[in-house]
């Protein structure tokens, strides 16, 4: 007695340790990438979304994941899931394997199809819906060999592939595959014969599924584990090692049996068996860096900073580490702007020309939308804002089958800006859709109170309506900048004309930039100028003889800019000139346009 309590507490000291080890893991390499993917997915309490989902292939995996995904916009809870998950896989494949063989225990082959389903789940395009049905068909497997007489189990077979396809999908193929490998390896040939009827099962089942109920696009879709990875992707041949260790476990679980714990072969073949898994642990560790890539784990945490408008975080972390493409500096500038310091900070951090500002859209990239509705939020241009709200909303409709929170909670705030009978129907409905979920009801339920009633919204909101005017300047302009004499001033106004002007600077448009400011300069969309702006008017005023004096110019500025000119003049010839002046002047919008090609 004392015995079998002490192999199990080594057994639950071991999985805990397990579990410790992934959530650590998952918490330190990939701790944005649970937000991130929290965003493209939503859980409603709702009795339609719930019914519409059951009512689909795999729809009980499908809504155990987004039930527990909602969470993942907490911290730690995204580390937490996939440390009881994977923990879940181990002990049902070393339970498995202990109910077949009692005699054998080797807890590194447990951590086999633990390793593999890690190494999906850090994949952004891996769906969780995966690791529930692959948990499901484990434990059904588990209650399929607990049946002892074959006429019973083949019965039950095929009505648990049958429930296991409609509740977990691809997942009843695993499984099926699993009985006949068991029976292959254990039963008498007759066993073998009827464990081919629970395949008949699913295979008439996904037949059923494609080509008559329409449930499932494509064949692939309806056997294969494709179906737990993004619609129109092709998963990797990773994804099918860590489904096809399922069948594998069951076919080695009576092998195992068959051998007599006196004989050295067993202990031999476990041995071996436990290296091969821990040479495949490490094989697996070291290709996880194609998931932990710089510029893919800098981008989701830049990305959950501008998500939840730590300005500050953001741009420390653009300071501290750099940025790695336009990506980066795009939500770098999206945190001056809210800060109202691009025209004066702009170059204290890497520019890169236009792409760093605004961004070609054309091509409906839905990767980029997000961050393009953050952008014109910003900038007050509430129209755009919204239609690429849109857009990133319906292709999370069509590809997660799932609602957006993020982009609704955009949706909501652009159609209260709107305002009118329209502006407020169409916030009210995405409001309602919200009030169902658990972390943004109360966000939604407060917005509520602003339909209708503009003496409650917020002043950026009030400036918004206003701003959108000279959002409307801006597309007509085209170099009739006489038009700005039209221009509605507000606290917005001032960070439309100064992106209008940083994109002039990021493209070395001095000619235009200089008509905007020598318009505005002095009016309340641009009462003083900006620390980049005065450096590229300084720049301009010596190409073109221009007197500055009434811009009210620091003297420090002025003196600092001779001092630049003096020197690059000197040292013209000199190949290490960008170099040398990086330490002084790289802040300065005159190394950007000296040095930047």
């Amino acid at each position: 007695m004392n015995k079998r309590f002490s192999s199990r507490y080594i057994v639950g000291l071991f999985w805990l340790v397990v579990a410790v080890a992934i959530a650590l893991y998952m918490h330190i390499k990939h701790r944005y990438h649970f937000p991130f993917i929290e965003q493209s997915q939503m859980f409603l309490f709702d009795k339609a979304y719930i019914v519409d989902k059951l009512c689909q292939v795999a729809g009980v995996a499908t809504l155990v994941e987004e039930f527990f995904t909602q969470f993942f916009v907490l911290p730690f809870v995204g580390p937490l899931f996939v440390a009881v998950a994977l923990v879940a896989v181990g002990l049902l494949a070393r339970s498995i394997v202990k109910r077949v063989a009692p005699t054998v225990d080797a807890p590194l082959v447990w951590l086999l199809p633990v390793a593999l389903q890690l190494y999906t789940m850090v994949d952004y395009d891996y769906q969780y819906s995966g690791i529930i049905a692959y948990i499901m068909a484990l434990a059904t497997f588990r209650l399929y060999i607990a049946v002892a007489d074959w006429r019973y189990k083949t019965l039950l077979a095929s009505v648990l592939a049958l429930v296991l396809y409609w509740f977990a999908g691809p997942a009843a193929l695993m499984f099926v595959l699993g009985i006949v490998a068991y029976e292959l390896c254990s039963a008498p040939r007759w066993g073998v014969a009827y464990s081919l009827i629970p395949m008949v099962v699913v295979a008439a089942a996904g037949w059923v599924a494609v080509y008559y109920m329409h449930l499932v696009g494509e064949v692939r879709y309806a056997f294969l584990p494709d179906l737990y990875y993004k619609p129109m992707l092709r998963p990797s041949s990773d994804i099918y090692y860590a489904w096809a260790v399922l069948p594998l476990i069951c076919a080695v679980a009576p092998l195992l049996r068959r051998c007599k714990e006196p004989k050295a072969g067993l202990k031999r073949v476990v041995g071996v068996a436990q290296i091969v898994c821990v040479a495949l642990l490490v094989v697996l560790l070291g290709k996880d860096k194609e998931y932990l890539q710089p510029s893919v784990t800098k981008f989701k945490e830049m990305d959950y900073h501008l998500r939840f408008e730590q300005w500050d975080d953001l741009l420390a972390l653009s300071r501290e580490q750099g940025v790695d493409n336009a990506l980066h500096i795009m939500m770098q500038n999206i945190a001056l702007i809210q800060k109202d310091a691009l025209g004066d900070e702009a170059f204290a951090y890497t520019q890169a020309g236009l792409d760093g500002i605004t961004m070609d859209w054309s091509d409906n990239n839905p990767f980029i939308f997000s961050m393009l509705s953050d952008l014109h939020f910003a900038l007050g241009n509430t129209s755009i804002s919204q239609e690429v709200a849109f857009k990133k909303n319906s292709e999370s409709i069509a590809v997660n089958h799932s609602y957006n929170p993020r982009m609704l909670k955009r949706l909501i705030q652009t159609n209260i800006i709107y305002g009118g009978e329209s502006g407020y129907a169409v916030a009210e409905k995405y409001i309602s859709i919200l009030e169902k979920s658990l972390f943004y009801a109360e966000w939604a339920t407060a917005q509520r109170a602003l339909l209708g009633n503009d003496d409650l919204l917020e002043p950026m909101m009030l400036e918004q309506r206003v701003n959108m005017h000279n959002i409307d300047l801006t597309y007509k302009m085209d170099g009739n900048f006489d038009i700005l004499g039209d221009v509605a001033h507000c606290n917005l106004s001032r960070r439309t004309f100064h992106h209008q002007c940083a994109g002039y600077l990021l493209n070395m448009d001095l000619e235009r930039f200089y008509q905007i400011v020598s318009r505005l300069y002095g009016t309340e969309s641009m009462p003083t100028l900006p620390k980049s702006f005065a450096e590229a008017l300084l720049i301009y005023a010596a190409q073109n003889q221009l007197d500055v004096e009434g811009y009210s110019i620091d003297e420090n500025t002025k003196r600092s800019f001779m001092e630049f000119q003096t020197f690059a003049a000197k040292n013209y010839n000199n190949r290490n000139l960008a170099s040398i002046m990086r330490k002084s002047y790289s802040e300065t919008y005159w190394y950007y346009y000296m040095f930047t090609k």
